[in-house]
Formats: structure tokens, sequence, C-alpha cells
């Protein structure tokens, strides 16, 4: 029975004192705490204009591509413009040469005639 004795003084002894005074407190647990999260908020506000500025490219680059493809409409459509000129002056042009050639075929008749032979 001489066990139990030894645990009972070892549950008797009295709980240590109270510190006198808070214990520090600390912002964080590394020193420059203050200094990670000033940079934590500035690349924060970093990514966040960034983020902004893609957002605004996008937008521009969609009004850009709206811009392109009308602008490619109108290229479509004097391609079309420039094929039916060509096509109508290709016509005139062939009929004014045969009337041309009708022309000076006469002239040179006329000329022909009314010159005296040698």
């Amino acid at each position: 029975m001489s066990a139990r004795p030894a645990k009972e003084a070892v549950r008797e002894t009295p709980p240590p004192e109270l510190a006198a005074s808070n214990p520090p407190v600390y912002r964080g647990t590394a020193p420059g705490y203050d200094f990670y999260l000033q940079s934590i908020c500035e690349i924060q506000k970093s990514v966040g204009s960034i983020e902004s500025s893609i957002k605004h490219l996008s937008e521009r680059s969609q009004i850009h591509e709206s811009k392109l493809d009308s602008i490619e409409k109108d290229v479509h459509g004097a391609k079309r413009v420039v094929w039916v000129f060509g096509i109508i002056g290709s016509i005139v042009g062939a009929i004014s040469l045969v009337l041309l050639n009708k022309i000076l075929d006469l002239a040179v008749s006329y000329f022909s005639a009314k010159m005296p032979g040698h």
C-alpha cells in the first residue's frame, strides 16, 4: 500500500502560480509580419488592376472584331461592284473595238478611193 500514498502526494502539489502580466501580443508568427501583409495587399491590388485591364482589353478586342467584320463586308461588296463594272467595261470595250474597226475600214476605203492612182 505504499504505492498509493506516493500518487496522492503527487496530486496534492499546488498548481503553478499565474504570470503577473499578460504575454506580449504578436501580430504574426514571423518577424516582419507587417511587411508580408503589406506586400500581399499590394499583390492583391495589382492582380485586381490586371484583371480589370484584361477585361478592358477583351471588350476592346470584341469592338475591333466587329469593326473588322463590317470592313470585310464592305470590301466584299466593293469586289462585287468592281466585277460588275469590269464585265460591263469588257462588253463595252469589245463593242467599241468592233465599231472602231468598221470606222477605220470605212475611212481607209474612202481615202483610198479618192486618191489618184499612180
